[in-house]
């Protein structure tokens, strides 16, 4: 049986910051936990990604407090800039 790992990791984004378009290849299944979300917080943003820059098929989440996220980890996703 091959052995499996589960990697884990926190982002805290202050004013002005984002979390720029990504993907996660070498994973199966990629999430994201809101713990905390003021006003202003940036919009979680997924979709397939074009060359340029930016997405087809673009679908924004506002964040809430206690929200799970759960999407494949090829999804391109991005944290829009938070205004916080």
């Amino acid at each position: 049986m091959r052995s499996r790992r589960m990697l884990l990791w926190a982002s805290v984004h202050a004013a002005g910051s984002a979390h720029p378009e990504h993907t996660h290849r070498d994973a199966i299944v990629s999430g994201v936990y809101v713990a905390d979300c003021p006003d202003g917080a940036g919009d979680f943003i997924a979709g397939r990604p074009i060359a340029e820059g930016g997405f087809i098929e673009e679908h924004r989440i506002a964040p809430e407090k206690g929200a799970l996220l759960i999407f494949p980890s090829s999804m391109s996703h991005s944290v829009a800039p938070s205004a916080c």
